[in-house]
């Protein structure tokens, strides 16, 4: 493995049934999905504003983060995903109706 490939020193997965480390006000929760990690999801509905996972990274400047959906058509094609850092907040946008499981 190329050195940008070692696996972290330190790795945290949280999904919507991490308690407060998730907050999504107003979204749908579902527990049916064999798509969902660990079986539950949640979506957003109209007007339900963002959804937040909170997590304090214990490194700085070299770490990675990743986001898992399944693909589906009628998923939108401009989710934000804005992690916030030292120099302000960083955002991308990710078309969740293609690439699932990424």
């Amino acid at each position: 493995m190329a050195e940008e490939e070692q696996p972290p020193d330190y790795s945290r997965v949280l999904d919507d049934t991490s308690g407060r480390r998730f907050e999504a006000s107003r979204w749908k929760m579902g527990a049916t999905s064999d798509l969902a990690h660990g079986g539950s999801y949640a979506t957003s509905v109209a007007g339900a504003g963002v959804a937040r996972f909170k997590l304090k990274v214990p490194t700085s400047n070299d770490y990675a983060l990743y986001a898992w959906w399944p693909s589906k058509r009628s998923n939108t094609t401009a989710a934000r995903f804005g992690v916030n850092t030292s120099s302000g907040t960083q955002w991308t946008t990710v078309d969740q109706s293609k690439d699932g499981g990424y």
